[in-house]
């Protein structure tokens, strides 16, 4: 057995002994304490930690519940993040893709109340956001508390150590999403690296185009930020739709070169939109889960595996 410093135990053993009693531990999970929380951060001032799952069920008596876009508007949007937007102007709200967060009536409820969303953020890039490094710094002070057994034991110290994280740090954190979208091969939705030898470098920032993505309304987005930057766009990246590249003509952009990547997608898309690929995927799938789950699959695999190399 193999200890590590995020308290994960690891194990050597041979082909096919994975599931071996020696190599297995026991663990009940239903003795672990958990808990959802939510809270916002700025580089100056952070809000309280608000407990997503606990409320009050049927009889009054407190339960457990789940998250949908009305509780999330009752429980974070109105009692705590309309008032800290209030008390912070020029504030840029920033959110993952949860259902939740994006349904039409918590959206719509951001807007009639003056909170700036930052639209279109990608839902792959959770390393970007500050406080998902913020969670895991917090988690990290949590695991070495011993003395944790319950639900209400974990939000009470769960509480005590978001107070005791100190703003610098929270300050780092946010100063840093920066050089996280402008580092190095890294693009972030609507963020892009520009660099070129005889044009001096700019880091253009996520523009929200909250109108429909047709031909006019990009084609204005382009001419738009041609006027912002004060120069000519020379040369256009983009998907292959029609609309896009009647969208570079409008701007009048002499070039646009459609993505490589793109144009490889569309029919590996539509292959695997047949049934008879659907099938062969579903017996493949079946397989490879049979053999995971089967020390003994497992095994002969291995054997006949040595024996055809």
């Amino acid at each position: 057995m193999v200890d590590s410093s995020d308290r994960r135990q690891r194990v050597y053993h041979r082909r096919g002994e994975r599931f071996r009693d020696s190599c297995v531990v026991e663990e009940e999970r239903s003795r672990r304490a958990s808990t959802l929380i939510w809270a916002g951060i700025t580089a100056n001032d952070r809000t309280y930690l608000v407990f997503l799952d606990q409320g009050v069920g049927r009889g009054g008596r407190r339960r457990r519940l789940g998250l949908n876009a009305q509780r999330y508007i009752n429980t974070v949007l109105q009692p705590v993040l309309v008032p800290f937007v209030q008390q912070h102007p020029r504030t840029l709200f920033m959110q993952d893709n949860a259902r939740p967060h994006v349904a039409r009536v918590s959206l719509n409820f951001l807007q009639q109340n003056g909170v700036q969303l930052l639209a279109n953020w990608s839902s792959m890039s959770a390393d970007l956001n500050p406080i998902e490094h913020l969670w895991d710094h917090l988690k990290q002070r949590i695991r070495k508390r011993q003395n944790i057994h319950d639900v209400q034991g974990l939000r009470v110290a769960l509480q005590a150590e978001w107070r005791q994280i100190s703003q610098a740090t929270i300050r780092t954190l946010v100063r840093s999403m920066r050089r996280r979208c402008t580092s190095e091969g890294k693009h972030v939705g609507s963020v892009f690296r520009i660099c070129s030898g005889l044009v001096k470098r700019r880091d253009i920032h996520l523009r929200a185009c909250n109108e429909s993505h047709t031909r006019e309304h990009v084609g204005n987005v382009f001419l738009q930020t041609q006027q912002e930057w004060a120069c000519k766009i020379c040369a256009l990246t983009t998907d292959n739709a029609a609309d896009m590249k009647i969208a570079a003509q409008t701007a009048q952009i002499p070039i646009n070169i459609g993505c490589f990547a793109h144009t490889h997608n569309l029919p590996y898309g539509r292959a695997l939109d047949l049934k008879e690929v659907h099938q062969v995927l579903a017996n493949m799938r079946s397989i490879a889960s049979f053999i995971y789950r089967s020390t003994t699959a497992s095994s002969l695999l291995s054997k006949n595996s040595q024996r055809i190399n």
